[in-house]
């Protein structure tokens, strides 16, 4: 997974002006329809802690000779999280599953549209 590769520059909506941190993603399949569509792209704030019903990237790791490697990443809404896990909801299947936190490297809030344009 190459977290740094640039696919595309977006104009930044007003309320984002001035936060380099913030980043956007493609949406890839179709397990968060109807809220996300495929190839739709979302804005990502890296820095605000997610609250439980907020929409959230979830980062899956592994550990390979003493460094952490990202597997995968997930779009998913958050929950529950508990010490041991963290609980996420998707919509096309609808079902809730939860991750162990171990597997987890970093959640980010995906910032909601009306928060974008306000």
């Amino acid at each position: 997974m190459d977290q740094g590769e640039v696919i595309a520059y977006y104009s930044r909506p007003a309320a984002l002006s001035g936060r380099r941190d913030v980043y956007g993603v493609y949406i890839q399949g179709a397990s968060m329809a109807p809220r996300f569509q495929e190839g739709e792209v979302v804005f990502v704030d890296p820095k605000r802690p997610p609250q439980i019903g907020d929409d959230v990237l979830v980062f899956l790791r592994i550990e390979e000779d003493g460094s952490e490697r990202i597997t995968a990443c997930l779009i998913k809404r958050l929950v529950r999280r508990t010490a041991q896990h963290v609980e996420l909801e998707q919509f096309n299947p609808l079902t809730t599953f939860r991750i162990d936190r171990a597997q987890i490297s970093k959640v980010h809030r995906v910032i909601p549209w009306g928060e974008l344009m306000a």
